[in-house]
Order: structure tokens, then sequence, then C-alpha cells
């Protein structure tokens, strides 16, 4: 079993170019030669570095054979006197990563979500003095939630967009979802069987909400999308895929996973349909999707029309998602019904893309309706080798343990961390550093690589670097983390102005680390940022007292790293978490007050608390990091009239408070944010 496993996977990474495709002219569209590949690298060195040095002084060269097992690999060493560094490597994403490795490492210079720290100048280069070689110990180290397209990248132009692929490369991130402009090709099939556009308008939900419709829980809500949406969406899809492309990043298609519109049975009155539960009180308006059963032939004559005209649109890239039951259960748990779904849905693709390979989600096997019996039959029509799953949560509630790691199918192991793009600090960075690990060693293990899942990005940014970095550390003890920490902060912090991070620095940020990175607060626990009722729990932190000794330390700092933005908005953000814990105190206290009807007390601190909103307010307002306006204005600048910026603007705001309707509190404030402006906004409306 392990061999088939190994050599299927070999296969998908040896052979990216001829097993990827079914026509010869998509087979042209999507090889790059070699020397395209290390054009694409300068380029991207060149984006990152601007002008802080001359990038010919890069030298990429792609050498397939670097690797005898086809894992990612590069190589640095000096070349012409010492002047030029040569990036060897087997694959453009591997040069990027080696590339990025030298400016950790060399130079202490870092690139994030919040921003760049390039300490590079026009002199000579920092010298490699001993040739350096690293290879990945996975095949795949994937990128993306299909949550993330709407919690974070829905209102980004190519700009952002182009910012972002970069930081995958440099991270190594060989593997994504390609998720915009889904519904574009919907638009085609469905008017093809006759559908009118205003009941394909009604299918498709709102931007913000495209996530959910994607993965077959919600429709109609928070739209229609004008044809401008999809216009505009189509050419940046272009956009992105070229350039995934070019720098040999593989992508992972929509597939069809049987949904269609209610309208259909006025079309196809005699097939056979489903429907699909009230999702999160959300009522059949805007859930309850209708399924077409997949015994019937018309699931497949539908699953061939989408994904043909996906192929045609964007080119075969081989990788395909199709999300069946995300958090609905199905109608029946019988064995041969759960297989017939499961291979129904990967016939419609390989009817398209002989060679197709199906990414799916883990996430649907929360639920206790999936014991071991009923997931080996889901999975077990298709063939070993052609299914990757997403242990999407592996680092709390992992399954591949469950279920004698798929069964033989190809899992990666994923960081999720967030939910609902929530910005406060949390994560249990110890978790990082000894499970994957753990998980590489178990007895036939069919992990095939890591990945980072997160439903929303541009937060807790010290987390994903130190995952991405698993790909190739092994498990580190307390001295060496330590070293990794002060790395760290050496290539975050200091600049041409402050050169050098101070021997104390990284025992400020072990103690914050130890305090506020040893837990998971995955449901969102910033009360500040809630609707105020007194069934709130505040997630409960030990140690918080050494958390505001270190807090105090960095604020210390403050002269010494004062030209670094980095510097300025980690301290923002720890800064934000202080007075958030200060304002958890005061609520527990407020409660006490409430149940003895002490209204005096309830007065003092009622006033306390708000003199700590209004601190929060002028703290997150002085950085562009961390302001509602940001979040409102790219949405508002995706409209092209009045009606547009209103409808993109109203998804905008519902996602960040309501979440949907009066009806779905249970996800009320699920993705709430520590903005300016936000808490304002909640703070007016409460007193």
């Amino acid at each position: 079993m392990k061999n088939k496993i190994f050599i299927s996977i070999c296969l998908i990474f040896t052979l990216p170019i001829n097993i990827f495709t079914i026509e010869t002219h998509l087979l042209n569209q999507l090889r790059k030669t070699n020397s395209e590949y290390e054009s694409a690298v300068v380029d991207l060195i060149h984006r990152t570095i601007g002008a802080h040095h001359n990038f010919d002084d890069f030298i990429v060269q792609i050498d397939n054979d670097l690797n005898m097992n086809n894992l990612d690999t590069f190589e640095l060493s000096m070349v012409e006197e010492n002047k030029k560094l040569l990036i060897k490597a087997n694959s453009a994403v591997a040069a990027s990563w080696g590339f990025n490795y030298y400016l950790k490492y060399y130079t202490n210079s870092s690139i994030f979500w919040s921003g760049k720290n390039i300490n590079l100048d026009s002199s000579q280069l920092p010298i490699v003095y001993e040739k350096i070689r690293l290879s990945s110990k996975d095949y795949v180290r994937f990128y993306q939630n299909i949550c993330t397209y709407s919690y974070s990248y829905v209102w980004w132009d190519w700009s952002r967009w182009e910012y972002e692929i970069d930081w995958m490369a440099l991270n190594g991130i060989n593997m994504v979802y390609a998720q915009t402009a889904a519904e574009f090709p919907w638009i085609k099939v469905l008017s093809d069987m006759g559908f009118t556009r205003e009941e394909i308008d009604d299918f498709f939900s709102g931007p913000a909400y495209l996530a959910w419709f994607r993965m077959g829980n919600l429709k109609k809500f928070g739209g229609p999308l004008p044809d401008s949406w999809h216009q505009d969406q189509l050419e940046l899809q272009m956009q992105i895929l070229e350039r995934y492309r070019q720098l040999g990043i593989r992508y992972v298609l929509p597939a069809f996973a049987g949904f269609v519109p209610d309208q259909i049975r006025r079309i196809y009155p005699l097939n056979n349909f489903t429907t699909a539960s009230d999702w999160i009180g959300f009522n059949c308006n805007f859930s309850c999707l209708t399924m077409v059963d997949p015994l019937d032939p018309l699931f497949s004559r539908i699953g061939i029309a989408y994904n043909r005209e996906v192929i045609r649109l964007f080119g075969a890239s081989g990788f395909y998602s199709a999300d069946v039951f995300n958090e609905m259960l199905p109608k029946s748990g019988d064995l041969e019904y759960l297989a017939i779904v499961n291979q129904a849905v990967f016939d419609s693709l390989i009817a398209v893309d002989e060679t197709a390979i199906w990414v799916m989600q883990g996430w649907v096997f929360n639920q206790d309706f999936w014991n071991r019996t009923r997931v080996e039959a889901f999975l077990s029509r298709i063939p070993i080798g052609r299914l990757i799953i997403l242990d999407l949560f592996s680092e709390t509630i992992p399954h591949f343990n469950d279920f004698s790691s798929y069964f033989g199918h190809s899992f990666v192991w994923n960081m999720l961390h967030n939910f609902g793009g929530a910005n406060g600090i949390f994560g249990d960075i110890q978790k990082i550093n000894l499970l994957p690990d753990k998980a590489r060693l178990l007895p036939n293990s069919s992990m095939i690589g890591i990945g980072i899942t997160m439903e929303g990005i541009e937060q807790n940014e010290i987390m994903y670097e130190f995952m991405l970095e698993k790909t190739w550390r092994s498990t580190l003890n307390g001295s060496q983390f330590s070293d990794w920490v002060l790395n760290y902060a050496a290539r975050r912090y200091t600049t041409k102005n402050t050169p050098y991070v101070d021997q104390d620095f990284p025992l400020i940020l072990i103690k914050i680390i130890n305090v506020i990175y040893n837990t998971y607060d995955y449901q969102n626990k910033q009360l500040f940022t809630k609707r105020p009722n007194f069934s709130l729990r505040p997630e409960g932190i030990s140690n918080l007292e050494q958390f505001y000794s270190a807090w105090d330390d960095l604020v210390g700092k403050i002269d010494h790293f004062q030209s670094s933005p980095l510097f300025r908005y980690d301290l923002i953000d720890f800064s934000k978490e202080v007075l958030r814990y200060f304002f958890d105190s005061e609520y527990a206290k407020l409660k006490i007050a409430w149940n003895q009807i002490d209204l005096y007390k309830f007065s003092e601190i009622s006033a306390n608390m708000i003199e700590l909103l209004d601190d929060m307010e002028e703290l997150l307002g002085s950085d562009d990091h961390f302001l509602l306006s940001h979040w409102l204005n790219g949405a508002k600048l995706k409209g092209n009239n009045r009606d547009e910026r209103a409808l993109y603007e109203f998804n905008a705001r519902s996602q960040l408070t309501l979440w949907g309707l009066n009806s779905t509190s249970e996800v009320f404030d699920y993705a709430c944010k520590a903005w300016s402006g936000l808490v304002e906004a909640k703070m007016e409306c409460i007193f």
C-alpha cells in the first residue's frame, strides 16, 4: 500500500505537466520551460527587493534532477568572486523559497502580510560561506481554505493578489485553491439548460458569502451578483492563474458537487432530487439547496457540463475541489449510497480530465454521523492516488488517526488556527512544533504534506511563519526554539537605524509566547467585539501577570525600534490584547455586581469598561491595519455605481455583525474584528 501511494504521489509531482491535461493545446498552455521559470523567479526577486539592491546579483538556475525523490530542493552558493548569489533549485517554487531563506537567515529581512522589512542595500551581498542545501520533507505545502475567499480575499484587486502570490512562493507553498470566479462557468451551463437569468441570479449568494455558496450551504443571500462582478472576477482569475503557472504553483479548480438552482424541477420534473437541511438558521429562502440525486443520470450530465466549462475557461489544472456535505448530513447512512455519491462526483471529473485528482476538505468528518464504516464506504470508489484529503484542523481535531490515514488515501496535515478572520492573538505554537513530525512517523501514514488552512489571514503571523518552516525543520527543543524566536525578532524588527536585537528581546517574546501562544481561543472570545449579554465566557488565560510584565518590557523598547513599522504593528497588536484582558476582568466583575443588585458598583464598572473601549478605539485607529474603513472601502471600490456600492457595503457590514439574518444568532459576531470604527460603532449602539 505504501509503495502504491508513493508511486502515485511521485507521478503527481514528477510529471506536473503530462498528467494534468486532456488536450495538447491545454498542455501547451500549462507548460513552462526552465528558462521561463527562472525568469519568473527573477521577476519575483525584483518585486520583493525593489530598489534595495541590484536584482541582477541573484542568479537562478532550475535543475530538475536536483533531488532524486522529486522533493522540492534548493541550493545556495556564492559565485563570481562572492559578488553574486546562485540559487539552484528543482522548481520555481523551490527557487523562490531558497531566495526567501537567504533573505531571512543572511540579511535579517522578511515579508509578512503586515508588510516587508528588507535589509539589503546597494553594497555587496552578505556571503554564504558554505553551500546551503535544503529539501522539503513534503510533496505538498498547501495554503488556503474555501472560507478565506470570503473572509480575506473578497475585495482584493490584482495588486494585492500579486503580493500574496509572491508571499506564497517565497514560503514554499506549492498548492492552493483557485476559487475566484467559480460562479462564471455556471452562467453558461445554466443558461444552456434553460434557466432564466433571474433564476441564475437567485442561485448565487452575495460576494461576502460566496464561500458558503460554493460549499452548498447558501444561495441568494446578499445577492444578486451584478454582471460587472462576474466580469471583474473572471479577469482577476485569469491574472491569478497565469501567475500560478509562471511560478509552478499547482492550483485546485472548482468542480461540480451536485448543487443546482431550486427551479430545476421546472425544467426536469421527472428527475430525482434531494433538498439539503436548513443551515444555521438561514431558513429555506437562503439555504436548503437542491441537490441532484447521484443515482440520476442528470447528475453526470450537469457535472460534466460544469467541469468542462471550468476547463474551457481556466485550463485543466489536474486538481479539483468539490465538497458534498459541508456541515450537512447525507440523506441516508446507507453504505452503498455514500459510496455512489462520491463516485458520481469523481466520474464527472474524470469524464473531462481523465487524470483528475480530487482535493477534498476533511471538515465533513467532524460530525458524529461519520464513523469508520461510513467514511471507508464514502471513500471506497475513489482509486488510491486520485484523492487528496485536507485534514483541515489537524492541530486540534485530527481525523487521520480515526480513519487509518483515510484508508490509504493521501492526506495533508493542516493548521487551521483561525475562524472567521478574527484578529485576536492566540495559538498553541508547541503543538505545531511537535505534531506534524509525529504524524509523519505513524505506521502506514499516507501523509504527503503540510498546510495552513485558516479561515482568515492577516493575524498571528508568528504562528504561520513557524508552521510553514515545518516542511524542513524538525521538532525544536527549548534552546533551539529560543534561537528561532531571536531570529524571528531580528528579521522582523531590525532596520538600518536599528541593526541589532538585544539579547533580552527573545526573553520578552518567549514570555509572551508562553502565555498567549499556549492556548486555543478558536471560538473567538474577544468579548469587547461581541454584542453584550451575561452569558459570555472570557477565555481562561493563566499567568496574565507574566504577559503584562513582558508587554511592559516591550513598551520599553519603543525608542530603540521606533523606525520599525513591524515593531509598531506588533506593539499595537499586543497592546490590544492587554486592553482585551483588562476588559474581560471588568466584565467578570460586572456580572457579579449585576447578580448582587449592586447598582452603584455596576455603574462604576460600566464606566471603567467604556473607558477601556475608548482606549481600544484610539489604539486601533493609530494603524491602518486595524481600520474598519479599510474593509468597507475595499468593498465600495468594487462597485461601478451607487447600487453596486450599496450592495457590496451591505455584504461587508453584514458579515462582520449579524453574519446573515436575525435568525442566524448561532453565528452572530462570528467574523467580528478588533477594528477601529467597529469598536466605536458597537459602543454607540450599546450606550
